[in-house]
């Protein structure tokens, strides 16, 4: 009570006038009497400046009590040494005994278990006490309280490293919470992922800077939580996704996104974290690698799409005229709709937006291969056999000119001849039936399909090859650049991570077309190698090379 008489009864967070005097007239002459040492008045000084800046909350106040803290703590750490020494006594030169020791102890433990309960949760009960403002003293009060009780600096980025944990995962939970929760597990995703990173952004900002004095890790140490806390939402939604919707690619993106802002400066910092428990956090931060644990789902995807081309091409095969486009098109319809799907289908894959692996890449190829290969073998199979095209070679027979003459003589007056031939069948007037000297070409088995190929019809299947084989390029040069466009977005964000994430393992972003091993111009559809043959054997990316098949 003594010493609450520096304070003004009217202005509670001001000293009254002669304040020093009154100070000067209590050590002098009124400590000595009652045997109250200089540590004890210490201790106790600091306690009433503490009491009076939770009474007032003014942050001068805050402050004053930082520095008489501070003084205890030294006080206690020269003590401390002394006795590491062994020079310490019941009762030391400096005049500190047990009693003034114990006092010390008293004060730090109170002002811990205030400060501590506030800073467990930091981003709630600190608006009373001055906010994020107020954060950097109370967290050196709370430092040099924990000193006065004897502990070390461990223990004290022990409080500290706590203190974070428990108020960046109080506070996610409590924003989480007023988000709602929504009937899909991907709105769900997507919600915690802006959330996060709300929160990550106002950690780095405002919050972390607080507690830079005494935990130089304190913003690493928050994105750890928040990594770990995403983590145990989003890996398990992983192994639950069946199909690639738009909500579901939207959380996937928003996942990907937040990983390296999350896991680059946690990765960065853990090598010179001097904290163990802190360093052993952002050591065992690892990446959730989504890209590879996406690959089965994507290759599902992939299958679903491909899935179906076979059959497309049989219909557009069977309603297939042959008949040009135009003057300026000589192709056919079903050329220009192959090549509509294949660009279409390309599109819905890399409109995904999301980390397309090389593998996952050449299977899509690989399905368009063996659609153009249908197609091809559609055309030839149209076509057939160029043997067919060949007239039966007559059998051998006995020749008898006098027969010969009598039939010549017979056949004669029969209609139509000698420049058509009659109907098969006819009859001379003298009865004798006409004399096939070799089949007809309408006797021939495979009559009726030639006769349908007509010279426009070549031309338009022709031009319909050819159509689609100058199409060949320019899809495998496109597909090969928006795959180095996702590989040189992957490797920046691997970068941005520190090194921690690996989204691919299939070469490097500007090599040579993976996709295509040899040049598709030189000329294998028409030399009949077909677009099952492999092109190339040149590896070098580490991914299927064959590709659109020559």
């Amino acid at each position: 009570m003594l010493l609450r008489g520096v304070f003004d009864t009217l202005d509670e967070s001001s000293y009254i006038d002669g304040a020093d005097e009154y100070l000067k007239l209590l050590q002098e002459r009124l400590w000595p009497l009652l045997g109250i040492s200089h540590a004890m008045h210490n201790a106790g000084f600091a306690w009433i400046h503490f009491r009076q800046f939770v009474v007032t909350r003014h942050p001068g106040l805050l402050a004053k009590t930082k520095t008489l803290l501070k003084r205890l703590a030294q006080m206690s750490r020269q003590e401390s040494n002394k006795s590491n020494q062994g020079s310490a006594t019941a009762t030391s030169a400096a005049g500190t005994s047990s009693e003034d020791t114990a006092l010390t102890r008293e004060v730090g433990s109170a002002v811990i278990d205030w400060i501590a309960e506030r800073l467990s949760d930091y981003h709630a009960k600190l608006g009373g006490v001055g906010g994020p403002e107020a954060l950097p003293g109370l967290v050196d009060m709370l430092a040099f309280a924990a000193v006065s009780r004897g502990a070390s600096e461990q223990d004290i980025g022990d409080m500290m490293a706590a203190a974070v944990r428990s108020s960046v995962d109080q506070e996610l939970q409590r924003r989480l919470s007023a988000e709602g929760p929504f009937d899909d597990e991907a709105d769900n995703i997507t919600a915690l992922c802006g959330t996060i990173v709300t929160l990550a952004r106002e950690q780095l900002d405002t919050w972390a800077r607080g507690f830079s004095c005494q935990l130089l890790e304190a913003a690493p140490l928050s994105l750890a939580v928040l990594h770990e806390a995403a983590g145990a939402r989003i890996l398990p939604w992983l192994g639950t996704i069946i199909t690639l919707d738009d909500d579901t690619c939207k959380a996937l993106q928003a996942a990907m996104d937040l990983e390296p802002m999350l896991l680059g400066p946690v990765t960065s910092a853990a090598p010179g974290c001097q904290h163990p428990a802190t360093r052993k956090t952002l050591m065992s931060a690892r990446s959730w690698d989504i890209p590879t644990q996406l690959q089965p789902v994507l290759a599902a995807w992939v299958d679903k799409q491909i899935s179906g081309f076979s059959v497309w091409v049989d219909r557009q095969l069977q309603q297939e005229n042959w008949e040009p486009l135009g003057d300026r098109q000589p192709h056919s319809g079903s050329a220009r709709e192959l090549r509509r799907i294949v660009m279409e289908s390309l599109e819905a894959l890399f409109d995904l937006g999301l980390p397309l692996p090389a593998a996952i890449v050449s299977m899509h190829m690989e399905g368009i291969d063996n659609m153009m290969h249908r197609y091809l073998q559609g055309i030839v199979s149209r076509l057939g056999s160029w043997q067919d095209m060949i007239p039966i070679i007559p059998p051998l027979s006995r020749f008898k000119r006098e027969v010969a003459v009598k039939q010549e003589e017979a056949e004669s007056g029969m209609t139509g001849l000698p420049e058509r031939l009659p109907p098969v069948g006819a009859m001379s007037r003298k009865g004798v039936p006409f004399m096939e000297s070799v089949k007809r070409v309408e006797q021939e088995p495979c009559f009726n399909r030639i006769a349908d190929l007509t010279s426009q019809v070549l031309v338009v299947m022709m031009a319909s090859l050819g159509y689609l084989l100058d199409t060949l390029q320019p899809i495998a040069t496109a597909v090969a650049e928006k795959w180095r466009e996702e590989q040189r977005r992957s490797s920046a964000h691997n970068s941005s991570s520190g090194g921690a994430r690996n989204t691919s393992s299939n070469g490097g972003a500007d090599s040579g077309n993976p996709f295509i091993g040899r040049s598709i111009s030189d000329g294998r559809w028409g030399s009949g190698g077909g677009l099952g043959e492999d092109v190339g054997n040149n590896n070098n990316d580490g991914v299927n090379t064959q590709g659109i098949r020559g």
